[in-house]
C-alpha cells in the first residue's frame, strides 16, 4: 500500500492562484490544448478546454516546476466536461 505523504489540491473554480501557469489563466489556449493532447495521448483521458484541460495544464506546470516532487502519488479528479467538446471542435480541426 502506498503511503500518502503530501496532498496538493488544484481547483480551477472559482479562482486560479497567480503561481499557476500563466497560460492557464490567459485567453490563449496553448498550454491548455497541449495538456489536453498529452492526457489523451498518454492516458487515454478526454478533457475539455474549460475546466479539465486547464486543471491538467496546471498539474503539468506544478510537476515541471518541482512543486509536486518526482515519485509523488497524484490523484487527479476528472469531473467530466466531455459534452462541452462539441462547442470547441474548431480548436482541434486538422483542415486548413
Amino acid at each position: 500500500m502506498t503511503e500518502i505523504t503530501q496532498i496538493c489540491v488544484i481547483s480551477v473554480i472559482p479562482a486560479i492562484p497567480p503561481t499557476i501557469h500563466p497560460a492557464v489563466r490567459a485567453s490563449h489556449p496553448g498550454a491548455t490544448l497541449d495538456a489536453m493532447r498529452l492526457a489523451a495521448r498518454t492516458e487515454g483521458m478526454v478533457t475539455d478546454p474549460v475546466y479539465e484541460g486547464k486543471s491538467m495544464a496546471a498539474l503539468i506546470d506544478l510537476v515541471s516546476r518541482g512543486e509536486i516532487p518526482p515519485g509523488a502519488t497524484v490523484l487527479y479528479a476528472h469531473l467530466g466536461g466531455q459534452p462541452a467538446l462539441n462547442a470547441y471542435s474548431a480548436l482541434f480541426s486538422t483542415a486548413g
